[in-house]
């Protein structure tokens, strides 16, 4: 299940409006509406502030935002971020991560080539 669709159930049943929950999280109705709507993911503070309101863990109210990797195509839900903070943490399993490497040094030793010869054409 979505994160949005679990803040509305967890919401409904304490009975409350989406005005009401933003209030006990000192956010805006417009910024929580985003979350419920998974248009935009809480900050990991405001995620803290949700456990705790819903006496939840954050392993409960998330699991289901975790990253799938098949086939290089993501096949999840939006990730968790903050609308202010635009960094964005995947988990990679070891192979991929370890790809990208080997990726990132090969990158980096063909533009360490294009450097050397550029400057050997340019001093000629």
């Amino acid at each position: 299940m979505l994160l949005g669709k679990k803040l509305y159930k967890l919401r409904n049943g304490k009975n409350l409006t989406k005005e009401g929950l933003a209030n006990v999280l000192g956010v805006s109705k417009v910024a929580y509406g985003k979350w419920e709507n998974d248009i935009t993911k809480p900050s990991f503070d405001n995620i803290n502030l949700l456990c705790n309101f819903f006496n939840i863990s954050k392993d409960e109210l998330i699991e289901d935002e975790k990253v799938n990797l098949q086939n290089n195509v993501f096949t999840n839900s939006p990730n968790i971020i903050n609308s202010s903070n635009t960094t964005v943490t995947y988990s990679f399993p070891k192979e991929v991560i370890e790809k990208l490497l080997e990726n990132q040094q090969n990158i980096t030793k063909a533009v360490e080539l294009q450097k050397k010869l550029f400057e050997k054409y340019i001093k000629k």
